[in-house]
């Protein structure tokens, strides 16, 4: 399902990050190319690896993914890439440097570092030729001559390479040369390579580094542990069996318009956590929200001018995915049903969800709790 956004919101987003997904519009082609950060080398990677890793090289870099999808609108309908990751300057993407490229935020999708992969390339050294792919590299049969030939190399770019991400759909392009700069975009070859070193082409990399001793999992170690000192233990009701309280260290204020989708709302949540207490990490909620399931009936108060007192309104919320909510998905149902009725109320602050400790009569074992208005 296509996620539309709104160009002029997202692009006053000022700093990108990994697991942000961009486009960028380029005018000679009248098209939006899409791509996604992989990985930040510098923030992540360089201070785990050995000093002599060729990916201290790429130490001023992003590692960028571009997606196969090359469109007229800003609208991605497909995750499938083209270019599975090239190495950008970070630099590239600071707005205040004119020759970096005029990026526009588009959602933000986390990278699993399971599925993590790196370009593959070729690398001279005076054993001969080797084979480098993220940490890993492995001697191979290869000449000097063949190297040279097949200019298959590690290179650093300003900017998306626009026409090897069309040349290699068969679209016609300024270009008419691919860079092949990854041997992951010559299957045949690097078959050919793999057998040659012995190794399996099929492997992933996490799978293929964990064999030499290289988890990848350790360049996440920093942020797990982070995620692990947030996380608190959630206490369950003995009766219903659903937590007592919800999202209780997710901040957002409620006096605003409605969004126009999930995607904008995540994106506005997420910036308006961080610049309350600098960190924001909704996966920590993710084993609560699980608890409650696919539905959950919600009460708010809002004053009413007509009557000149408060009232109490209940809202049911579905998930979209027919099992269980994430956390910007819940507060994005719940923002664009109580916003117009919060609008000039003093207590638009959302500080959690609490459970009543009975269910609805006309709502049996819904999950039923209230929100915590701050002021």
């Amino acid at each position: 399902m296509a996620i539309k956004l709104n160009r002029g919101v997202t692009h006053a987003k000022k700093d990108i990050k990994e697991g942000d997904i961009f486009y960028v519009y380029n005018d000679y082609y009248k098209k939006y190319f899409f791509g996604k950060i992989l990985v930040d080398i510098s923030g992540r990677l360089t201070k785990h690896v050995e000093k002599n890793s060729v990916l201290n090289f790429f130490s001023d870099c992003y590692l960028v993914a571009v997606y196969k999808e090359i469109s007229d609108t800003p609208e991605l309908n497909s995750r499938e890439f083209i270019i599975p990751g090239c190495f950008i300057y970070k630099t590239s993407f600071n707005r205040r440097n004119r020759n970096g490229f005029d990026w526009t935020h588009y959602a933000y999708e986390a990278v699993d570092y399971h599925a993590l992969e790196f370009p593959e390339f070729f690398l001279c050294n005076d054993d001969g030729v080797s084979l480098v792919r993220g940490e890993l590299e492995f001697r191979t049969e290869l000449s000097r001559q063949q190297e040279e030939e097949y200019k298959i190399r590690g290179t650093k770019s300003g900017s998306i390479d626009y026409s090897s991400a069309l040349l290699l759909q068969g679209y016609n392009a300024y270009n008419d040369r691919i860079n092949y700069h990854d041997l992951r975009l010559l299957p045949d070859l690097r078959k050919r390579i793999y057998d040659m070193i012995g190794e399996d082409s099929s492997i992933t990399y996490y799978e293929l580094a964990l064999k030499y001793g290289k988890d990848t999992g350790r360049f996440y170690t920093d942020a797990l542990s982070e995620e692990s000192q947030l996380v608190k233990t959630v206490e369950i009701d003995k009766n219903t069996g659903f937590p007592k309280e919800l999202l209780c260290g997710i901040a957002w204020s409620f006096r605003q318009k409605r969004y126009s989708s999930l995607a904008l709302f995540a994106d506005a949540l997420q910036a308006y956590n961080e610049e309350l207490s600098g960190r924001y990490i909704p996966n920590i909620w993710t084993n609560e929200l699980k608890l409650i399931g696919s539905r959950i009936l919600v009460q708010f108060e809002f004053w009413d001018d007509e009557l000149e007192d408060s009232r109490e309104e209940k809202i049911l919320l579905q998930a979209d995915n027919g099992s269980c909510f994430t956390a910007s998905e819940l507060i994005y149902k719940i923002h664009n049903q109580v916003c117009d009725k919060l609008t000039n109320d003093d207590n638009v602050f959302f500080e959690g969800l609490q459970m009543f400790e009975r269910d609805d009569v006309n709502y049996p074992g819904i999950p039923y709790y209230f929100i915590l208005q701050g002021s």
